[in-house]
């Protein structure tokens, strides 16, 4: 029972810390021109600072999973790493890799098996370099 609570408190953490970025995005896209720079530094400040309160309060490990996918199976790919549990975001890019996939998990263990058992395993990607990252500014 107390996993289940616990599971659930962090899941409600990071549900209102991505309202929370999503409210100042729109205030900096809102704001008149000659504030916009100023609104969009003051969100900045408090949204890096707000997610590295957050990701310190649970205990994640925060790591990004760069990927080279096959010719032609960007899309495919996205959809199948998208359902894979862990994964917060994912972004098609240009350059070396063609995917960057950021995830969180509690512990390095199941950063691993993300990596060694899930992504990699997925058709159509090539190759991963992942980078765990210790702090946000």
């Amino acid at each position: 029972m107390q996993d289940a609570l616990r599971i659930h408190l962090k899941e409600d953490c990071l549900v209102r810390f991505s309202k929370i970025s999503s409210a100042f995005l729109q205030l900096v896209f809102a704001t008149e021109p000659s504030e916009t720079a100023l609104t969009a530094r003051f969100a900045l400040t408090f949204y890096v600072g707000h997610y590295n309160m957050v990701m310190g309060a649970l205990n994640l490990i925060v790591a990004y999973v760069l990927a080279k996918v096959e010719s032609g199976k960007d899309q495919e790919v996205l959809v199948e790493v998208k359902k894979i549990p862990g994964v917060r975001n994912v972004a098609l890019t240009y350059g070396m890799y063609d995917l960057h996939v950021e995830v969180s998990f509690e512990t390095m263990e199941a950063l691993d098996n993300f990596v060694f058992d899930e992504i990699r395993r997925v058709a159509g990607i090539r190759e991963t370099m992942t980078l765990i990252v210790p702090k946000v500014m």
